[in-house]
């Protein structure tokens, strides 16, 4: 946002929404893969992997095309799985988030429902 040397309003509230939508997006990605192939993510390398996954389910998006939504998703998902988890989780019992009993959350009736569907 630093970019952008504008006084206006209108756009600098603009700028900030996008922001807030992507974050919200990217952390939906990461809990969505957790949820699905019941490994711990990271969320900052979900959001520094959501450049490459982010463009196909955009494109089915602006589509409408729900197939092609889906199997965005599941590539999206998938590569997420692989590119994305957390680094160290038994350390994260020990000394990390996990210690407090943070524990990644792997069971949900909804997410269970969206996978089945795709």
């Amino acid at each position: 946002m630093h970019a952008f040397a504008t006084e206006n309003p209108a756009i600098v509230e603009g700028l900030i929404w996008t922001a807030i939508a992507a974050a919200a997006l990217k952390r939906f990605l990461a809990h969505m893969t957790q949820l699905i192939v019941q490994v711990p993510m990271s969320t900052r390398k979900v959001a520094m992997c959501a450049t490459h996954v982010l463009g196909d389910v955009v494109e089915a998006l602006k589509t409408g095309n729900v197939t092609r939504l889906l199997k965005a998703l599941e590539a999206a998902i998938m590569y997420l799985a692989c590119h994305a988890q957390r680094a160290h989780p038994k350390r994260d019992q020990r000394t990390g988030r996990s210690q407090l009993g943070l524990d990644p959350l792997f069971e949900s009736d909804n997410v269970t429902e969206f996978a089945e569907a795709a």
